[in-house]
């Protein structure tokens, strides 16, 4: 039985360049025979296909037209070349918690059908004491775990696989990037088929084919069909893309269809202005991605957001406003966050619970550095993951969050209006 990694962090820095120069000169060492020099700069630039995909792109790139046997005969001599090549390096801190995990029974392993997905299963035969590392068709100690671990645990806490469509995302922050075709790539072909295997063999490793710009179930069928000759030129179907309809009721038939056809290993991808209602309204059906645009980066059910300066203290004296409903707190204050809820104080008052406001600038000057996408998303899912259940859902909360006002802060604010205009 698999059951979910609940949270491993990796430090990945320096070790997966040493895996990317081994690996490097494994796939150099398998073209050598031909009299193809492979340069590691082409093996870095497809960092992340695997080795049968990359294998058929660098022969093509050097004007060669490998056949299936030969194909499979150097994708065979590329893993052991990398087996001779020692032990594959494992990140710092891996190796003790995977002893760690080892001794308890239990080892890591790749979600079989979905080699982004990590777990957690019972040490078995294919995994040796000495690296208690195994996926389900992948050598022992394989570094892509760790590689992977950060990214896909993270995702899933909240039920996702992490990506982007924008390129500019990748290149700054990182981000994995994903694409699919657009409906008028298919229309530009005289047959949807020939749509499908130019984006395949122009995409060969993130081939999601669009399959509903005719008839959607007929598309599945043609997908089907085309498999078998796309995996003889090195090329898997990674997913299927359904933008309209029943997305639920067209996504349980392609399902059916692609099983029936032995591609049940290809996932399914749903799109078309969906928003966090439609995940949930679709949780039941098979689909393994959702390609959420609009409601992501906008907001339709409050566009607007009200905000406004006010001032709480001025020449070191306490103001505040008493405008009817719109009164304010004085004073400098803090937030104190508990799992009771939040405590609104003044600044020099201690409290249990974390603190949650810090000073950003002073004197016009930033008194930190930027802090990185990757910890913006831990402290984001942190956060999230202190709320009380009935906060994380789609629908209202009742009671709603619980926000109370310190003695000390009334107090001040009585001392203020006592005072008076």
């Amino acid at each position: 039985m698999v059951v979910p990694l609940a949270a491993v962090i990796f430090d990945v820095d320096g070790v997966l360049v040493q895996s990317m120069e081994r690996n490097a000169e494994a796939y150099r060492r398998t073209f050598e025979p031909l009299g193809v020099r492979i340069e590691p700069q082409e093996v870095f630039a497809n960092e992340g296909r695997g080795s049968r995909v990359l294998i058929a792109k660098l022969a093509r790139d050097h004007g060669m037209a490998l056949s299936a046997a030969q194909l499979d005969e150097m994708t065979r001599r590329h893993h052991e070349l990398l087996a001779s090549l020692g032990p594959m390096p494992l990140y710092p801190g891996v190796d003790a918690l995977l002893r760690s995990l080892h001794r308890r029974g239990l080892r890591l392993a790749i979600v079989p059908g979905n080699w982004r997905a990590i777990a957690l299963a019972p040490v078995g035969d294919a995994a040796p004491a000495s690296h208690p590392i195994a996926g389900q068709g992948w050598t022992p100690a394989l570094p892509a775990v760790a590689a992977l671990a950060e990214l896909v645990i993270d995702a899933k806490r909240l039920g996702l696989d992490p990506g982007s469509a924008t390129v500019l995302a990748g290149k700054r922050f990182g981000i994995p990037l994903y694409g699919t075709m657009a409906h008028s790539y298919v229309q530009a072909h005289e047959r949807e088929g020939d749509a499908f295997l130019d984006f395949a063999r122009a995409h060969p490793d993130n081939s999601t084919l669009l399959i509903d710009t005719y008839d959607t179930e007929a598309g599945a069928r043609k997908v089907v069909e085309l498999v078998p000759r796309l995996r003889s030129e090195g090329i898997d179907v990674n997913a299927v893309r359904l933008d309209s309809g029943d997305l639920a009721a067209h996504a349980r038939k392609v399902r059916a269809i692609l099983d029936a056809g032995g591609c049940s290993a290809i996932r399914i991808f749903v799109s078309g202005g969906l928003d966090e209602f439609d995940l949930e309204r679709m949780a039941s059906a098979p689909i393994d991605g959702f390609g959420v645009g609009t409601a992501l980066v906008t907001s339709s059910d409050a566009p607007g957001l009200d905000c406004a300066y006010k001032l709480q203290e001025y020449a070191g004296i306490a103001r505040r406003k008493r405008s009817e409903g719109k009164a304010t707190w004085p004073g400098r204050k803090q937030v104190f966050r508990s799992p009771q809820g939040d405590l609104l104080a003044l600044a020099e008052e201690r409290h249990p619970g974390t603190p949650l406001l810090a000073p950003a600038m002073r004197a016009g000057r930033r008194l930190a550095r930027p802090q990185t996408l990757a910890a913006l998303r831990a402290r984001a899912l942190a956060g999230y993951e202190q709320l009380p259940p009935a906060l994380r859902s789609l629908r209202k909360a009742e009671p709603g969050y619980r926000v109370e006002v310190s003695d000390a802060l009334r107090a001040l604010a009585a001392e203020v209006d006592r005072r008076g205009t």
